[in-house]
């Protein structure tokens, strides 16, 4: 660079990724939000500059608190070394935490972002004041919340003030996750183990952005264990801890159809796909982006693990905004995460009031079939919240229901079937002479009443024209949310009990289960035969002495006799008035007129 008063001269300073050795120099990318367009890295960013790249071009305006602006009442008591240290200290938490209002695809947001460089391993008393008063202001004003995650590269000291404000920020959180708004939380590298406990885990939403680590804490006594204990966005994703990984690029976008379909806004559009499915073979999963466009997906259970046997998430049914729960046939299920999975999602969808859409396609059980306790558990407490969620559920049946999770997803309050699926149960480990897997077609379903509805799919079957089969799956979806969105939560409960209570209660139904029981009756005396066989085998092999002692003493039972109710009540009634004959009796009274008049 040279500078002269005539004229400046600036020479452009060549910049390579550290990654792939790309030239950032020049990189657009790179300039507007820090991200290499070769291999994708992301660098660190402060936080007034991820607040100005990710909302609208100069919507954002800073909010002011008191307690943490120059502006704030000073003590005239203390040194001046004091009240400059004081004014140092505010000017770091007011670049290190930076709270505003903004707009996103122009809707109005509280953007809370923290400097990865500024922030310390646990966030102050000052910083956790300032996110505070952040969600108050979108409490009163009922306005979602962006957060933007960091910390852990500081060297800044917390006093012991610092170990409660946890407590704080998630007492206020709880207070706005309370009146239904959402809150999406955006964990960027580095972030310490206590920001993620303290301030990200309370997010509705969480996201990572590609190359996070979690549980970052620089020191300078023992460097290495910055990395050794960090936890990446993969092991994140593994273990159902975050939603997903969200690039710096997409990030506008995708937020922005998020707090759309949260907040159930009038201007939402389906996505339309050129690329059209070709092979309906496939689970529909894989095609959740022309049932429901825009797709979210939403990964995890929030506790261990997350089962990739089911795909939970938010979209468009249409123009309905709908919270979606598919099975997908080639995944392996934990019975017991698939379940947690489920129960996240309806509290999630009751929350924010999004119908419930849960699209069956089952994977076959593995033999031999067991349940634990834990698996007990998870599926009586999502029956349970089902059975009293106060929005639309809808089950489709689109393959095989078969299995624990299938069959509890089948408990909508309007339940269909494709034609060519099925609905099977497996005799699980009983012996094959004693039960057997049954299926049953989507009309034999209707007819039993286990279904409300049967989706007549095209002429030729669904490979036929697979574009027109997703349709008819999206149109009766729709149709029935509609339906179901008339009736209030109130209304809506109370049809749900009377269905359930009802279900399968039709003239097929009834013979299905007269059928079972006369099934279970020859299955009793096939038992009661072969116990009996076994037991003339035995006798035959042993000695003829042994034979009679252990043949003589036989009590032979007497078959059951249903008794004569009329005869039963006779009985009764004579052996009361004997009893109250004995008692007259005994007590010398029996038979004298002075009795009588007494």
């Amino acid at each position: 660079m040279t500078d002269t008063a005539e004229n400046t001269v600036i020479e452009e300073i060549e910049i390579s990724c550290p990654s792939c050795g790309a030239d950032l120099g020049n990189d657009p990318n790179f300039l507007s939000v820090r991200v290499c367009s070769n291999c994708g890295r992301h660098f660190s960013m402060p936080a007034i500059e991820r607040v100005a790249a990710l909302l609208d071009t100069g919507s954002f305006r800073a909010l002011r608190e008191a307690a943490t602006e120059g502006g704030a009442p000073e003590d005239v008591q203390a040194s001046a070394l004091d009240r400059l240290a004081s004014a140092r200290e505010r000017s770091v938490v007011r670049e290190a935490i930076v709270v505003g209002t903004g707009t996103l695809g122009g809707t109005q947001v509280v953007i809370i972002a923290l400097d990865d460089q500024l922030v310390g391993s646990q966030i102050g008393a000052l910083g956790a004041e300032k996110i505070i008063l952040a969600l108050e202001y979108a409490l009163s004003r009922r306005l979602p919340v962006i957060g933007i995650i960091a910390g852990g590269t500081s060297m800044i000291h917390t006093g012991p003030l610092a170990n409660v404000q946890g407590v704080r920020i998630a007492n206020m959180a709880a207070q706005v996750q309370a009146m239904g708004i959402p809150m999406i939380g955006i964990v960027t590298h580095p972030t310490s183990a206590a920001v993620f406990n303290s301030f990200a885990s309370l997010f509705d939403l969480i996201f990572a952005e590609p190359g996070t680590s979690v549980g970052v804490v620089w020191s300078p006594d023992r460097p290495i264990d910055a990395l050794l204990h960090a936890v990446s966005e993969a092991e994140l994703l593994e273990n159902g801890w975050i939603d997903g990984v969200m690039p710096r690029t997409a990030q506008h976008d995708k937020l922005t159809a998020i707090i759309g379909l949260l907040s159930h806004a009038e201007n939402l559009e389906a996505v339309d796909h050129p690329s059209l499915p070709t092979d309906l073979d496939q689970p529909l999963v894989d095609y959740l982006n022309v049932v429901a466009a825009p797709f979210i997906e939403m990964r995890g259970d929030r506790v261990e693990y997350d089962d990739r046997g089911v795909v939970t998430g938010i979209g468009l049914v249409k123009d309905i905004p709908a919270a979606l729960v598919v099975q997908d046939a080639k995944g392996s299920t934990n019975t017991t995460a698939a379940i947690r999975k489920i129960q996240r999602m309806a509290r999630f969808a009751g929350r924010f009031e999004l119908p419930l859409v849960m699209i069956v396609d089952g994977a076959a059980p593995t033999l031999p079939y067991s349940v634990t306790p834990g698996e007990s558990f998870a599926a009586a407490k999502l029956m349970a919240m089902m059975s009293v969620v106060p929005i639309p559920v809808v089950s489709v049946g689109a393959g095989k229901v078969q299995g624990t999770v299938s069959h509890l997803m089948m408990s909508g309050d309007q339940r269909m079937m494709a034609a060519h699926a099925s609905y099977r149960i497996d005799g699980g480990n009983a012996p094959q002479t004693v039960t057997r897997s049954r299926e049953w077609g989507a009309r034999e379903c209707l007819r039993m009443g286990l279904i409300d509805q049967m989706i007549e799919m095209p002429s030729g079957g669904v490979t036929a024209d697979p574009w027109l089969a997703l349709r008819m799956v999206q149109e009766n979806v729709h149709t029935a949310l509609v339906d179901l969105g008339k009736l209030g939560p109130r209304k809506l409960v109370e049809r749900r009990a009377r269905a359930n209570r009802e279900l399968g209660h039709t003239e097929e139904g009834i013979a299905a289960v007269l059928g079972e029981l006369h099934e279970w009756q020859d299955v009793q005396q096939s038992i009661s035969r072969s116990i009996e066989d076994w037991r003339t085998k035995l006798e035959q092999r042993l000695p003829s002495g042994e034979r009679k002692e252990r043949t003589e003493p036989r009590i032979s039972l007497p078959s059951f006799q249903r008794p004569d109710l009329s005869e039963l009540g006779a009985r009764f009634k004579a052996a009361q008035e004997q009893l109250t004959t004995n008692l007259l009796e005994r007590t010398g009274r029996g038979g004298t007129g002075e009795d009588e008049q007494e």
